[in-house]
């Protein structure tokens, strides 16, 4: 049985309560939308994923010119880790299920 160390212990205390948003696409943009990291469109479906959410609560532009997930917590609102970790479990259970679903990006 594998042990926990105290590094791992510390980085599930960190963590609970909230999924990174470049965790969260990095998991469930593939599977959700066909476009992997570094992929054209990319970063455009994490935005509409984002979007799709956080219904009413942000705009595209908003999140394309001033959310930085990639770089730090301070650079995104506080609550989006807390809104992903909650559609990570989601879609875990839609995965288990076979009903997780399929978007299309569309180019601009």
């Amino acid at each position: 049985m594998p042990t926990l160390t105290p590094e791992a212990y510390r980085k599930i205390q960190q963590r609970e309560g909230r999924l990174e948003p470049q965790e969260f696409c990095e998991k469930w943009i593939p599977k959700l939308y066909g476009v992997y990291p570094g992929e054209y469109l990319y970063r455009k479906a994490c935005i509409l994923e984002f979007l799709r959410l956080l219904p009413q609560v942000v705009e595209f532009q908003t999140i394309e010119k001033n959310w930085k997930w990639g770089t730090s917590r301070d650079s995104y609102p506080k609550y989006l880790a807390s809104v992903l970790l909650l559609a990570d479990q989601m879609y875990k259970v839609r995965e288990a299920l076979g009903v997780l679903p399929k978007y299309i990006v569309e180019p601009d």
